[in-house]
C-alpha cells in the first residue's frame, strides 16, 4: 500500500484544510521511505495521523457493516478524498475513495487511461491491516481503533447469544498496538522463529522462557461473557498447547507455558501462522471491554458530543479482565539471567512494540500509522531506527507514515516524503523542505525543520554570548578550557583573541 493522495475538504481539529500528494502514480516503490511529518508541538502533525486514522477506521467499520453497529457510524465523520495503491501477485490497484460529511463512501478503481469505475466496498479495496500507534496517552488517536474494537466486542455478544450463534465474525483490519499488546506481540514472534536478532544484540533479549494466560467469563456482580464457537476453538487450542492449566475449566482458565520446542511445534500446528495465533488472542482481549460500565463502554460506542476527547480512556482492572497475558519471563544474554517482562525500561518496552509490531505483520499492503514512534528511545537507536526498521521489514509494499522529532528519522527520508507543520498566528501551514533532508546534518534539519540555528543548547549560548558581551579577558581565558567544541565556542576564541590583541597594543 502507497498513500498517493490525501485531501481533507473541512476543517479538522487546529487545521483548516488540507490537500497533498504524498507520491505520484510512476514513483518507485521499491525502496523503503517513510513518510515523515515533523514540526513543533502543537504544530498539527499529529493531526494528519488522527485523521488518516479516522478515515481508515471508519472506512474498516463501514464495510464490516455489523449488525449492531449504529447509524451514526456508518456514516462519515469528515468529508475526505483519498488515494493510493495497492500491490497484488498479478496486479496493482489504483483506489481513490471519495466521501461527504455525515454521507456513505463511494470506492473506485482508476484504469491506466485515468477512467474511474465505480467499484463495491470490500475488505479486497482497503489496506490488509491499518496499525495505529501513540507513543503517549493520545485519546485522540487511539479512540477510532478502540471504538471499532468496542463494536466487535459487541458483536461477539450479540452473536453468541442468537441463533447465528456458529458464524464466524469478521474481525477489523484496524488495531491499535496499545501497552496492552506488547507481550503478546513479543510472544509471538518467538514462537514463530522470526529474525529476533534485533532484541538479542539491542536489548539483550535471548527469548522469552514462560508465561501464563488468563481466562475469566465470569466476575462477580457481573454478567458472564458468552463466547461464539469460534472464540471456543481458540481456548481450546491454547489448552493443548499449555503445559499445565487450572481452573474451574467452564468459566475460569488459568494456562501455564514454557517457550521450547514442544510449545513451538504445538502452537505453530494448532494456529495457521503468526498473525492467526496474534489475532485470535488479540479478539480475546478485546472482550475485556465487557467489564466496563455501561457508562464506561459507551466511551467508545456512543457518539462524541464534541471534537475533543478530555477524558482519559476508562480501563479494566487487571483481577476484572476476560484475558490477561501475566508473569512473562525473559532470559537475558548479558547478564545471563532470568527477569521479569515488567522489568524492561520503557525504551524496551517501546523497542519491542515498534520493532515486533512491524515484524509480525511484515506483509504486503499493510498500513503504519505512528505517532512518535521513537520518542523514549536512546540517541542511538534513534539513529537507526529507519535503517532496523528496514532491515526488518522485508516487504517495501507496506506504507509507513509516522510524526516525529528526531533529526536522526529525518535525515533517513527523501525531502519530497517529510511535511513539515508549523503555525503562522492562527493558522497551520505545511510544506515540503526546501533543501534535500536525506543525509542531512543535525544542524541542518535543526535550523531547516526546527527553526534552531545552533546545536547547542540555548542555556550554554547564552552563557558564551555573556562571556562575549562582558569583554572580560580574564573571565573568559579562565571559562574556555570548561567549553566543548561548537561554532559558538570559535566566536569565544576570536573573541579572547581581539581582547588580547587589543590589550597588546595598549
Amino acid at each position: 500500500m502507497k498513500l498517493l493522495h490525501f485531501k481533507l475538504k473541512d476543517q479538522y481539529k487546529s487545521i483548516d484544510a488540507f490537500d497533498y500528494e504524498f507520491r505520484t502514480i510512476t514513483d518507485n516503490f521499491d525502496s523503503f521511505s517513510p513518510i515523515c511529518f515533523v514540526g513543533l508541538n502543537g504544530s498539527g502533525k499529529s493531526n494528519i495521523i488522527e485523521a488518516l486514522s479516522e478515515v481508515f477506521c471508519y472506512l474498516d467499520l463501514f464495510i464490516l457493516d455489523y449488525d449492531n453497529t449504529p447509524k451514526w457510524a456508518k456514516i462519515s465523520p469528515l468529508s475526505f478524498e483519498i488515494e493510493y495503491i495497492l500491490a497484488f501477485t498479478t496486479q496493482t490497484k489504483h483506489i481513490k475513495i471519495e466521501c461527504a460529511v455525515n454521507k456513505k463512501p463511494f470506492f473506485f478503481t482508476i484504469h491506466e487511461d485515468g477512467k474511474l469505475k465505480e467499484e463495491i466496498p470490500s475488505q479486497d479495496l482497503l489496506p490488509s491491516r491499518i496499525i495505529g500507534y501513540s507513543s503517549g496517552h493520545n485519546e485522540s488517536i487511539s479512540y477510532s481503533y478502540l471504538k471499532n474494537q468496542g463494536f466487535y466486542a459487541n458483536e461477539v455478544t450479540k452473536i453468541a447469544l442468537s441463533e447465528r450463534k456458529k458464524e464466524n465474525l469478521p474481525h477489523t483490519l484496524s488495531l491499535f498496538m496499545d501497552y496492552e499488546v506488547n507481550s503478546l506481540i513479543l510472544i509471538t514472534n518467538y514462537l514463530f522463529k522470526h529474525d529476533t536478532n534485533v532484541f538479542k544484540n539491542l536489548i539483550r533479549i535471548e527469548q522469552p522462557t514462560s508465561f501464563e494466560i488468563n481466562i475469566k467469563l465470569s466476575a462477580p456482580s457481573k454478567r458472564d461473557v458468552v463466547l461464539t464457537p469460534e472464540l471456543d476453538d481458540v481456548i481450546n487450542k491454547l489448552k493443548q498447547a499449555a503445559i499445565s492449566s487450572t481452573g474451574d475449566f467452564k468459566k475460569e482458565w488459568n494456562l501455564y507455558f514454557i517457550i521450547n520446542d514442544s510449545t513451538i511445534e504445538a502452537i505453530q500446528t494448532l494456529f495457521q501462522g503468526p498473525i492467526d495465533f496474534f489475532t485470535s488472542l488479540y479478539k480475546l482481549s478485546l472482550l475485556n471491554s465487557l467489564r466496563l460500565t455501561g457508562s464506561e463502554r459507551n466511551f467508545y460506542t456512543s457518539k462524541l458530543k464534541d471534537d475533543s476527547l478530555k477524558e482519559r480512556a476508562p480501563v479494566v482492572p487487571k483481577e476484572n479482565k476476560v484475558f490477561n497475558i501475566d508473569q512473562l519471563k525473559l532470559q537475558l544474554t548479558i547478564p545471563s539471567i532470568e527477569i521479569d517482562y515488567s522489568g524492561l525500561s520503557d525504551g524496551e518496552h517501546q523497542f519491542i512494540h515498534i520493532f515486533g509490531t512491524i515484524m509480525l505483520f511484515n506483509e504486503p499492503n499493510c498500513l503504519f500509522l505512528l505517532d512518535e514512534p521513537e520518542s523514549h528511545f536512546n540517541p542511538n537507536w534513534r539513529s537507526k531506527f529507519i535503517q532496523l526498521a528496514n532491515n526488518v521489514l522485508q516487504n517495501n509494499l507496506s506504507e509507513f507514515i509516522l510524526s516525529t522529532h528526531s533529526p536522526y528519522v529525518i535525515s533517513s527520508a527523501k525531502k519530497e516524503h517529510v511535511l513539515k507543520f508549523s503555525r503562522q498566528e492562527d493558522k497551520v501551514v505545511y510544506f515540503e523542505p526546501t533543501r534535500e533532508t536525506f543525509g542531512a546534518t543535525f544542524e541542518e534539519i535543526l535550523e531547516q525543520l526546527f527553526d534552531i540555528e545552533n546545536s547547542i543548547s540555548s542555556y550554554s549560548k547564552e552563557y558564551i554570548d555573556n562571556l562575549i558581551v562582558s569583554q572580560d579577558l580574564f573571565k573568559m581565558e579562565e571559562a574556555v578550557s570548561n567549553i566543548a567544541n561548537s561554532s559558538v565556542k570559535r566566536f569565544l576564541f576570536q573573541e579572547i583573541l581581539r581582547q588580547r590583541k587589543l590589550q597588546g597594543n595598549k
